[in-house]
């Protein structure tokens, strides 16, 4: 049961809605249908990130929530193109609130593992953060398990802790099952995968042929543009 919960004490949702197309495949009409649907669903967790199409993802998300903030789950990431250091992480976080309209970012994730910066700048940067009410949770993605722990132990040390991890994982990509869940359910730490219908490979629409990310990311067809 995770302890992730909206500003009014409702618990985070079973399923959560990435808005990492906004601004790129989906413009402001369809971005706000797309939500409209997810809420009237039940759904109350929303994710999205700093560098997703320059930002236009954030501001177009922060467009549609319009004060309902409180009433859902937040998730963004620290930019993945610089290091996680103390000044980049405030001044990104910054941005991040501005442009989503929030006072509080609910998850604030590091998009990827650092090597270059001490973790404990990083996470000491984030435990302030949290102190101060910029962000209520914690969360790492991209890490492998080896780094959540050893983020974990500095954690500790400050008295705070990884809430949230966000892995790929879906049903061709399920490296996460050897390690990196096993790691969380013994760190109390929700899991919040990415991915899960690779790429819309799950969908079963390429076999239709249909077009998609698959065609048109390099990164995507290497990941899942497999004949496997």
């Amino acid at each position: 049961m995770s302890r992730i919960q909206t500003k009014n004490g409702t618990p985070i949702s079973r399923l959560g809605f990435g808005a990492m197309q906004f601004g790129r495949t989906a413009d402001a009409r369809s971005a706000q249908e797309m939500f409209e649907a997810c809420v009237a669903a039940g759904i109350n967790h929303f994710d999205t990130a700093y560098s997703y199409n320059g930002g236009a993802s954030e501001h177009m998300l922060g467009q549609i929530l319009m004060g309902r903030s409180d009433d859902l789950i937040i998730g963004t990431k620290a930019p993945n193109d610089r290091p996680a250091t103390a000044d980049n992480l405030r001044a990104a976080l910054d941005e991040s609130r501005k442009r989503l309209g929030i006072g509080a970012v609910d998850i604030y994730y590091l998009h990827r593992f650092d090597a270059e910066t001490p973790f404990e700048e990083t996470f000491g940067t984030l435990a302030e953060m949290q102190s101060q009410g910029a962000i209520r949770y914690i969360g790492v993605s991209n890490f492998a398990a080896w780094q959540i722990m050893k983020a974990q132990a500095v954690c500790k040390v400050i008295d705070t802790q990884i809430d949230a991890c966000q892995p790929m994982y879906n049903l061709v990509k399920r490296q996460v099952e050897v390690e990196i869940l096993p790691v969380c359910a013994d760190q109390d730490i929700s899991v919040c995968p990415f991915s899960p219908l690779g790429g819309g490979l799950l969908t079963g629409k390429y076999t239709s042929g249909a077009e998609g990310r698959l065609q048109e990311d390099k990164v995507y067809a290497t990941r899942y543009g497999q004949p496997w």
